[in-house]
Formats: C-alpha cells, sequence, structure tokens
C-alpha cells in the first residue's frame, strides 16, 4: 500500500474489502490524511457499493473552497477483467492537489487487478475462506499473538462429495460447500479461529489458544450443525 499510495501521490490510500470486513491503511502524517481518513470512516459504504456495483473507478476532484469533499478521491474497484469485484483501493489527496487524470485512472486499474490476483491467492472464490496459501502465511501471525500456549486444528472431509455432485449437478454441492464453510465462522468456533478450504471437499479450521479437550467439544458440535444443515 506505501508504494501505491506513492505512486499515486496521494496522502492516505484505503484497500477495503467490505465482506472480509477488512480495511487496510497507509497514509503520511500530514493534518491533510488525517481529514482525509475522517471522510472515508463517513462515507466508505457509499462509495465502495458504487465502485462495486458499477464496476469501474469513481473520481471525486472537486476544488479546493468547493462545496462537497475535502479531498480529492479515486477509488478502483479490487477485480480481475471479468472476474468478482472483491473490494475497491481508494486514493486520496488534499484540495490543493492537482486533479487525478485519465492516467492515473489507468494506473489505478492496474494495481486493482494486481490487489485482486493476491487476493485471490489468499481467499477461496466460493467460500470466501482462506485458501491453503493465505492460511499457512497467517498462522504464524496468529499463534505469534497468544504466546506459547495450547493450538488445534480440526480437518473436515466432505464425505461422497463426488456423488453429490453427479447426482444432484454441482450447484448443490457448491451449495453444501458453502453452507459449510458458514458454520466455520469463530462465532461457532472461538475466537480467532481460522478456517480455509485447503482442498476440493476438504476444509480445515486453527483454534487458537484451544486445547485437545475443547477442540473436541467443537468439532462434535460442529458434526451435529452440519447433520442438521438442509440443502436445496
Amino acid at each position: 500500500l506505501g508504494a501505491a499510495r506513492v505512486r499515486m501521490r496521494a496522502v492516505l490510500t484505503v484497500l477495503y474489502l467490505p465482506e472480509k470486513d477488512l480495511s487496510l491503511q497507509q497514509s503520511d502524517t500530514t493534518s491533510s490524511a488525517e481529514e482525509c481518513a475522517e471522510l472515508w470512516q463517513r462515507s466508505r459504504m457509499q462509495m465502495s457499493t458504487w465502485v462495486r456495483q458499477k464496476h469501474r473507478p469513481l473520481v471525486l476532484n472537486g476544488r479546493s473552497g468547493a462545496p462537497g469533499p475535502r479531498c480529492k478521491i479515486l477509488l478502483a474497484p479490487i477485480a480481475a477483467d471479468a472476474g468478482p469485484v472483491w473490494g475497491v483501493l481508494a486514493f486520496f489527496r488534499p484540495p490543493e492537489a492537482s486533479d487525478y487524470r485519465q492516467r492515473h485512472l489507468l494506473l489505478a486499474g492496474q494495481l486493482g487487478e494486481v490487489a485482486a490476483g493476491l487476493i485471490e491467492s489468499q481467499f477461496d472464490a466460493l467460500t470466501g475462506l482462506y485458501t491453503r496459501e493465505g492460511l499457512e502465511q497467517i498462522y504464524s501471525q496468529a499463534v505469534g499473538e497468544v504466546g506459547d500456549r495450547y493450538h488445534s486444528v480440526l480437518y473436515i472431509d466432505i464425505d461422497q462429495m463426488h456423488v453429490v455432485n453427479e447426482l444432484y449437478g454441482f450447484e448443490i454441492g457448491n451449495e453444501l460447500l458453502v453452507r459449510v464453510a458458514e458454520l466455520l465462522a469463530p462465532a461457532h468456533m472461538c475466537a480467532g479461529a481460522l478456517a480455509a478450504r485447503i482442498a476440493a471437499d476438504r476444509l480445515a479450521v486453527v483454534l487458537p489458544d484451544t486445547d485437545t479437550p475443547r477442540a473436541t467439544v467443537l468439532a462434535q458440535q460442529l458434526q451435529e450443525r452440519i447433520g442438521n444443515l438442509a440443502i436445496g
């Protein structure tokens, strides 16, 4: 983000993934950056929704002293070609700075495609869970935050997944995967739980600061919830 901010000559750059509830910011230390950050917090939902629905950049240049935003803003979709829009990259300049122009739109679009490639390597497009690579990268950070304690891993293998696909179609098979993935959220597991789709029909959940007896209880509860799912 820091390199992107410098290339775009912005005081603030934000990477925002609303479905992941993830917002990363990189800014300089000026008061303009603070003002732009406040503006982003107030209006991020409206601006990001517009960009995701239109699948194209949004530019708000404005003028110093004129009504409207006190920053010059460029938002670009985080998407690869015709793929899904994961979120937005937002660049902010102070009102006295030069306007965003066509070359900035092209550069922001390229940065959005690069960000989309990185995100697709980290998150599974169907379930929204981490990929194996994404889980491996986040794991050391997650367990490091809770120190030298017990950690557990749940391994989930959906039996006869190929039979479901052959008998009922891939749409039902995909729905099954998504519904199971929803049950792996921290609300059903434990605080800080990290879930990943590590293969076509195999999932894993890292349970930080969780010993074997507690992990066993969570696994049994998960089996019961999956058994109660109604698909189709």
